[in-house]
């Protein structure tokens, strides 16, 4: 196993081993697999890659960046640039959300193009499985896109796609909703 990538898959597996996805409860490993194949399809370079896989290990895990340097310095550098820095008890979610997105527009375009894979990974389960929530969530991530411009411009346009898919859907859930209930 000599694959940047390959030690990345490996190191995201055994970290994330037995967390599950909030809204489908399905390995969360899966979630980094496809940020990974996203990133692969816009053939992004091979540490974007790997940090596709450790993208959320820092935030989710006991890893330490550090550790992650010992693997490759660069796919560290890359995982600590999309890694969030506010935590929930640091303050609001608005508050958090608003540092992130400023942050977020000043990171790399390499990092900015794994944030638009992940933004794509996440958007469909959310909008599918927590309406409610989606409407926050993707509220944010317009923003979030409208701000970050480095990245690969094609995946760029291709989360803002989506990101407007998910909405359009949420929306007519919603009418179709209200319609039902003023039939009763």
């Amino acid at each position: 196993m000599n694959s940047i990538i390959e030690k990345a898959k490996l190191l995201a597996s055994i970290w994330h081993m037995g967390q599950v996805r909030k809204y489908t409860g399905e390995p969360y490993i899966n979630h980094c697999k496809e940020v990974a194949e996203i990133l692969k399809e816009y053939h992004a370079s091979k540490e974007q890659i790997a940090a596709g896989w450790l993208h959320d290990t820092i935030e989710d895990t006991a890893l330490l960046l550090d550790d992650l340097r010992q693997l490759d310095t660069h796919v560290a550098s890359l995982v600590a640039e999309v890694t969030h820095i506010t935590k929930p008890e640091d303050a609001k979610r608005n508050i958090r959300k608003r540092i992130e997105r400023d942050r977020l527009a000043l990171v790399s375009g390499e990092a900015q193009t794994i944030k638009y894979a992940d933004i794509i990974s996440n958007t469909s389960s959310i909008a599918e499985r927590d309406p409610e929530f989606a409407k926050i969530y993707l509220a944010e991530v317009k923003d979030l896109l409208s701000v970050m411009k480095y990245g690969y411009s094609k995946l760029r346009e291709r989360a803002k796609e989506v990101v407007q898919q998910a909405e359009d859907a949420v929306k007519k859930e919603a009418s179709c909703k209200l319609k039902q209930s003023k039939k009763k």
